[in-house]
């Protein structure tokens, strides 16, 4: 059943841009030699990791370093710099904090050369894993159906900040209608690249930014496929992650997270129980649309080994509160009142709401997604 969600839109933006726990591999030393003969002296370039959400804690650490140790000044139209980097991970360079754009790095030498005043017409060079990336980006943003996708998309935001409803509701109608070619062409783009080039660092990257365009099962195949090799930087991790935990089949991840009275709930206590572990907010209008059919689930089923753990992505504990009696929602919930900070939120990638994973009496995710009848009709299987 297709439902709406509840967006974090800062991380669903970033990944649009990406395709127009402690690192277990180590970091290697990469020297960066640029010419920006338009730039004027003294001019800062930001260099900024870009991970998995999972992995907040570090980008800003890594952030923090980089902008202490790194020195990417352009002087005399030429800027260097060396910092330790992971085979295929993602940064950001900024151009004065107004502009910026993906590069993947690896370890060794890499060359930029930014033509013009600003980022446009960025050129790398001497780095094969950031020449592979944007080879690719390129393929992909050069094509028409990518181009009037995202060019919808400018036209849609700018129709509502003008607050014209009419036009809005016109560009939408364009922006829908165009999502799916962009998204096909995506797909068959990525899986070409990976297929053509199985051994490139890039390959996990760009795979993860496919998460929310194929089947758990086709991501966990491509990637297992992938070489060892291949496997060393933050997106691998965390495919390596989901697969282990949050892929149906994997054991979803244990956490202790505190109830509406400050009482701290374990998941590791709901064992021997089907759970289902949702995420929600009172904010949410899908999530509220879709209460009802938990209520139902957990009328019916609450004496048959199946009950509900909520994690709510609230800010304000009253408005949480309120949410809860309103609805009816009888059964355990959770917070820790930091909206898609929430810890548990990120831990499961979860980010947009309602979304939902069900488990099994030994902690195993065994359905995920499951909105209107869907999650009564799978109950009624496996409870009746």
């Amino acid at each position: 059943m297709r439902i709406r969600r509840c967006f974090h839109f800062s991380y669903l933006m970033a990944f649009c841009l990406i395709l127009t726990g402690s690192s277990a591999h180590s970091q290697e030393s990469l020297t960066i030699q640029g010419y920006a003969p338009k730039l004027k002296d003294g001019t800062l370039l930001y260099l900024r990791p870009f991970y998995p959400r999972r992995f907040s804690k570090d980008q800003k650490e890594d952030a923090d370093a980089l902008r202490k140790d790194l020195g990417l000044i352009v002087k005399k139209g030429f800027f260097s710099g060396k910092l330790k980097v992971r085979s295929g991970d993602l940064y950001t360079l900024s151009l004065n904090k107004t502009s910026s754009d993906f590069i993947c790095l690896s370890p060794g030498k890499l060359m930029i050369n930014l033509p013009d005043s600003s980022l446009n017409g960025l050129k790398v060079d001497g780095n094969k894993t950031s020449v592979e990336y944007q080879l690719f980006r390129a393929d992909l943003t050069g094509s028409k159906a990518n181009q009037d996708f995202r060019k919808a998309w400018v036209d849609w935001s700018k129709s509502r900040i003008t607050k014209d409803t009419s036009t809005t509701r016109r560009m939408k109608r364009v922006y829908d209608s165009l999502a799916i070619p962009s998204k096909l062409l995506t797909v068959k783009s990525t899986l070409s690249a990976i297929e053509k080039n199985p051994s490139s660092f890039i390959n996990s990257t760009i795979l993860y930014s496919l998460l929310d365009n194929l089947p758990d099962a086709e991501i966990k195949n491509i990637f297992l496929s992938l070489p060892k090799k291949g496997k060393r930087n933050r997106y691998a991790e965390e495919l390596q992650y989901l697969v282990d935990s949050l892929f149906v089949g994997g054991y979803a991840p244990i956490f202790t997270q505190t109830n509406t009275n400050g009482v701290p709930v374990n998941l590791e206590s709901y064992k021997g129980k089907y759970v289902l572990i949702d995420f929600w907010a009172s904010w949410c209008v899908p999530c509220r649309a879709d209460n009802p059919n938990l209520v139902k689930a957990m009328n019916k089923y609450k004496n048959r080994n199946f009950t509900i753990l909520s994690i709510s992505l609230d800010v304000k504990k009253e408005l949480w509160l309120d949410a809860i009696k309103k609805d009816g929602l009888e059964w355990d919930h959770v917070s820790d009142l930091k909206e898609f900070r929430n810890e548990v939120s990120m831990r499961y990638n979860v980010y947009s709401i309602p979304d939902n994973f069900l488990i099994d009496p030994n902690g195993k995710i065994i359905a995920k997604h499951l909105h209107g009848t869907e999650l009564l009709n799978l109950l009624g299987k496996l409870l009746n």
